[in-house]
């Protein structure tokens, strides 16, 4: 199993909502915290740390710094945004020409993680803005509804895949990494160059 390694070690979150990786601390939102002994999984990719749930439901990522001693804080972690995550959602969806598939999209994405939700949102959304073309944005929207892919994480791969093929410059050409246990299972299969017929291919299978 793909976390199996991973699953031996759980992080404790602080009172602060940091949890401490290899002389860095890096913060969790308010809704994560559940009191003292609130543990997660955490996991290296591409020179991010990604933060799980004991589940192993995506919760956030940040980018590892150089050296020890930082505080890697993201800013919308330090206060409940609990209230406004309607809005985000509602202001997230207008990004997309089909605004009513998007916010179906959407609450598919909260439904798979309810208490994390804002994070994930705000990641999708940080995707879209990213380089703002809405026929980008579409299409990562259709793939993902038609492989049913309710991951953020996920979903800016996507995005990254299908920005690259408007042939924009960039990196390399790179398979789509899904970080969702089950679609690791079947990105096992990936074609060595990317096309997206081929990875629905994959999760059609």
């Amino acid at each position: 199993m793909e976390h199996q390694k991973e699953k031996e070690t759980q992080y404790l979150i602080r009172k602060d909502r940091t949890v401490n990786y290899r002389g860095n601390f890096y913060s969790v939102s308010v809704e994560v915290y559940q009191g003292s002994r609130t543990f997660v999984f955490l996991k290296e990719q591409d020179n991010h740390l990604h933060v799980y749930s004991l589940a192993w439901e995506h919760i956030c990522m940040h980018k590892i710094p150089e050296g020890t001693g930082n505080k890697v804080i993201n800013n919308n972690h330090k206060r409940d945004h609990s209230l406004s995550i309607e809005q985000l959602i509602q202001d997230t969806s207008g990004h997309f020409t089909d605004k009513m598939n998007a916010l179906a999209y959407l609450n598919q994405v909260r439904e798979a993680y309810p208490r994390y939700i804002r994070d994930q949102v705000q990641a999708i959304l940080r995707a879209v803005r990213s380089e703002n073309i809405v026929e980008v944005a579409d299409r990562s929207l259709a793939f993902c509804l038609k492989n049913q892919v309710f991951n953020a994480v996920d979903f800016e791969q996507v995005y990254n895949v299908f920005f690259l093929e408007q042939g924009t410059p960039g990196p390399a050409n790179q398979p789509i990494k899904l970080l969702d246990e089950k679609s690791l299972e079947k990105a096992s299969e990936t074609p060595e160059q990317t096309n997206l017929d081929d990875y629905e291919n994959i999760f059609n299978s």
